[in-house]
């Protein structure tokens, strides 16, 4: 496998993730029987992301989640994945305030799912923590 098919992050040293991952990842995601229902469109007004609990406390944005799947941004919904979409209450104000009727929480819940069968680390570290409690 050549380095142009991986992706990875020069800088810090994260470990490198080939392309037919990341598109299998997102081909999960998108095949989701509710993936058509969460999502329907963007007009970047930041409603979800002003009216979030999350993004108030962590570094969270649900328009982020929205922008980066709707731009099928395979590196960046990867990226999320890692992280952000466990910092999520999954209150769904961001549904309930959007005006496109999108659901930001709905697709966390997607990737999360996603996450876990793919047995991400993110998901194997938040899972781990739940049941030491």
């Amino acid at each position: 496998m050549t380095a142009a098919m991986l992706i990875g992050d020069p800088v810090s040293g994260t470990q490198t993730v080939a392309r037919e991952k990341l598109e299998e990842i997102f081909e999960d995601v998108r095949s989701h029987p509710l993936y058509d229902h969460e999502l329907y469109g963007c007009l970047n007004c930041g409603i979800c992301t002003a009216t979030c609990p999350s993004a108030y406390y962590y570094d969270y944005s649900p328009r982020e989640i929205v922008q980066l799947l709707l731009t099928e941004n395979l590196e960046g919904v990867y990226d999320v994945m890692q992280e952000k979409i466990w910092a999520c209450a999954q209150c769904y104000t961001c549904a309930a305030r959007c005006p496109f009727h999108n659901s930001p929480g709905g697709l966390v819940m997607i990737l999360r799912e996603t996450a876990i069968k793919h047995g991400m680390q993110s998901a194997k570290d938040v899972l781990s923590r739940s049941r030491a409690c």
